[in-house]
């Protein structure tokens, strides 16, 4: 009898435990304690670079890490005067930010930005100008240098650019390769299993083809004839096409990379500038500032209407960021989450982000951020959206549950942001 009312009481504690825990009263609950910067369990990073002005003597370029789970900030990086681009790589953890006017890069760890552990610095050659970098490999960042110079190793009698390729295994401290490529190279883009990379060279209006295994050009390849003026690629998913955006062409040259070969060149907007692939719907999103539009690209191959264009006119005032003299680097000026929902486009003239529904491709509201936002990035979970504003030196966190700026960040004193990147989960 004592036994089953020993055993009784116990079944009502047990009852009155499992309640009380599971209602409102009290709950037991897991606080996640987020670790410092510098442990691999740090949050991915929206990274932002501003720069102190091109003159002579101007102050140092900054970089600006942002927590994209906290919206805070959790690092910041002195880099080199007159800073044009700045690029996360997910082949080999570094952050690499690429100064002008110094012709170098800088390059640290995304994982543990900080004032306290200055960047590598790593010199490019006299007259090489650089102005982008990218990589698709793991050890090696390449770097289009836009200047022309005679150069004994690679180009023996006329001027030429070249790409630059920077190891980052190790302690990258040096260029280990000059690549010759077209004139004028501004921007560059590889194919996702790393074997290829293109070169836009804006001064001659052709692609160079590079073997990333030999860092040459490409055996029996020939430089490939786009649009008028080539400022910007991408590419789409797979791999099966190339992007050239064309910006006094007014058109996008569709690149089979197996052939090498132009196999549509659509007509987009005025003076195009930037294209954003957006995989979830299949489509090539482009920004046209000498137009004040957007142009759409259904940029799926096996579509009976590829290559079709839809262009979106964009509220009055509200011109994207343009190209830049002296072969300054495109901004990103439209992003679309990953969810294939929406396309958001920074207004730089109307200093407001204009939001557009990525399957009626209408426009669906005009959200007011800083002055002059220039470039515009999405997190890749398709909850955020920032905008990097040029003449109010800081940056707008837009929330896209309700598309409404949630907090406004600022960059150094005397610092205007100029590009944005972001490192993907």
């Amino acid at each position: 009898m004592r036994f089953k009312s020993r055993a009784a009481l116990a079944a009502i504690v047990c009852f009155v435990v499992f309640n009380i825990g599971c209602g409102d009263t009290f709950r037991p609950i897991a606080i996640p304690i987020i670790q410092p910067g510098g442990q691999p369990q740090s949050p991915r990073q929206a990274v932002f670079l501003s720069t102190g002005g091109a003159a002579v003597g101007s102050p140092e370029g900054q970089t600006l890490h942002v927590n994209v789970s906290g919206d805070t900030n959790v690092g910041q990086v002195t880099v080199g005067r007159d800073p044009v681009q700045v690029a996360v790589l997910t082949t080999s953890g570094f952050t690499v930010v690429v100064n002008r006017a110094e012709e170098s890069i800088s390059i640290y760890p995304t994982i543990s930005p900080s004032t306290a552990q200055p960047p590598i610095f790593v010199s490019l050659p006299t007259g090489s100008i650089p102005v982008f970098a990218y990589s698709n490999v793991a050890g090696a960042v390449y770097v289009a240098e836009s200047g022309s110079r005679i150069d004994s190793a690679s180009c023996t009698t006329t001027p030429c650019a070249h790409v630059a390729v920077v190891t980052t295994s190790g302690n990258p401290t040096a260029v280990t390769a000059e690549i010759p490529v077209g004139n004028t190279p501004v921007s560059l883009v590889g194919t996702p299993d790393g074997t290829r990379l293109y070169s836009a060279n804006k001064g001659d209006n052709t692609l160079s083809v590079i073997d990333t295994g030999t860092n040459a050009i490409l055996v029996g390849s020939t430089p490939v004839p786009v649009g008028g003026s080539p400022v910007y690629l991408t590419v789409n998913t797979k791999g099966t096409r190339i992007f050239s955006v064309n910006n006094t062409g007014n058109n996008v040259s569709v690149i089979d990379p197996s052939t090498n070969t132009v196999v549509a060149s659509p007509a987009v907007g005025s003076a195009p500038n930037y294209a954003y692939f957006d995989a979830a719907n299949n489509k090539l999103w482009v920004t046209n500032p000498g137009s004040n539009s957007v142009s759409v690209i259904n940029a799926d191959p096996n579509s009976p209407t590829a290559n079709s264009v839809v262009n979106i006119p964009l509220p009055a005032g509200c011109t994207p960021n343009p190209v830049g003299t002296n072969n300054i680097p495109i901004t990103p000026t439209i992003t679309v989450l990953a969810d294939g929902s929406r396309a958001y486009v920074a207004g730089t003239g109307c200093n407001s982000v204009i939001v557009i529904n990525a399957l009626s491709n209408t426009i669906a509201k005009t959200i007011p951020v800083g002055a002059a936002p220039v470039a515009i990035i999405s997190s890749p979970d398709s909850t955020k959206v920032y905008t990097a504003n040029n003449a109010s030196g800081n940056i707008s966190v837009i929330q896209t549950s309700n598309d409404s700026v949630i907090t406004t960040l600022q960059v150094p004193t005397g610092q205007s942001p100029i590009y944005a990147s972001i490192s993907p989960f």
